[in-house]
């Protein structure tokens, strides 16, 4: 559907989108899947939202959004899986929270890029790296590549992985060449401080 490759744009499959507020707003008018989306966003406060976790979950159980992704989540549709269960994760549904881990590891079984990638993430808070970067390795090989952003971060500090700052730095450069927005601010900070190898270069950060 259209919001599902909005959707794959902001994790960069294909293209990097890291602003899709306007348009995912224009789908949640109709789709209950698209607002479950919004939903994620507004908690996590990405994809140009800012966190908002009240209106948030007014969203999600208004008109049966939740309820209605829930049900297809029980169904077997696999975007319906991660959206509920990141959702109960939060505490959408606490009186079933198991559900929750349990929606979200069959995702991340059917190899749904954002549910790899979210899984790799809670490891890299977790500070279990080498998971991390095996969950994140599998989200690039879906072809999702903001993955790479968390990838070269393991790599400029040595989680999990030899400390690489040169891949690190190739990582980041290859991000911004396909303009993603993180791995641009990243450069300019890298440049205007003269890190991962690199001299000060006030020009290069300011472009």
């Amino acid at each position: 559907s259209n919001h599902l490759k909005l959707i794959d744009y902001y994790f960069g499959k294909g293209s990097f989108k890291s602003n899709i507020r306007n348009e995912l707003n224009t789908f949640a008018t109709s789709n209950k899947k698209a607002r479950m989306w919004k939903f994620y966003f507004m908690v996590t406060g990405q994809g140009g939202y800012s966190t908002n976790k009240l209106e948030a979950f007014l969203l999600a159980r208004s008109d049966n959004n939740f309820e209605h992704v829930y049900h297809l989540a029980r169904e077997g549709d696999v975007e319906a899986m991660f959206l509920s269960g990141f959702a109960i994760k939060n505490g959408l549904d606490i009186s079933d929270y198991g559900a929750g881990n349990y929606l979200i590891e069959e995702a991340v079984k059917n190899e749904f890029g954002p549910a790899l990638h979210y899984f790799g993430i809670q490891r890299i808070r977790e500070r279990k790296f080498n998971d991390a970067k095996y969950y994140l390795e599998k989200t690039y090989t879906a072809g999702y590549h903001t993955s790479q952003l968390q990838i070269a971060q393991l790599y400029e500090n040595g989680w999990g992985v030899e400390k690489d700052e040169l891949k690190s730095l190739k990582i980041y450069s290859e991000l911004a060449d396909r303009e993603n927005s993180n791995a641009m601010v990243k450069l300019s900070e890298v440049f205007r401080n003269g890190t991962l190898g690199t001299e000060i270069n006030i020009e290069i950060s300011d472009n």
